[in-house]
């Protein structure tokens, strides 16, 4: 399947932050925002854990996909309860299907 087509299958708008405090200001000026795929390690002194652990306690029902170079256990943590680690490297179709899969399940 080709990049294009399994985005276009994904049907999903994607808001992209550089900054790492714009995403939270992002998902308050965008509340329909369900699903926030972030690395664990970001620079500039926030991480993705404590990014979603501030994006959950606004926003209960977003989903989470991390990034990570590392393995799963080394993904785990409080903050990634209920959610979902995609593991460096990977292909961009295997991106977007993880995020479809995520959107397929119930929010809390």
């Amino acid at each position: 399947m080709d990049a294009l087509r399994t985005w276009k299958r994904a049907a999903c708008i994607a808001y992209p932050s550089v900054i790492v405090r714009t995403p939270l200001k992002q998902l308050a000026a965008a509340p329909d925002i369900a699903i926030l795929l972030t690395d664990v390690g970001l620079p500039g002194g926030m991480t993705g854990r404590e990014l979603a652990a501030q994006a959950r306690a606004d926003h209960p029902d977003l989903r989470i996909v991390f990034m990570t170079g590392y393995d799963d256990e080394g993904a785990s943590g409080a903050a990634l309860d209920h959610a979902t680690v995609l593991l460096k490297p990977f292909d961009f179709e295997v991106m977007v299907q993880k995020m479809i899969d995520t959107a397929a399940v119930p929010r809390r």
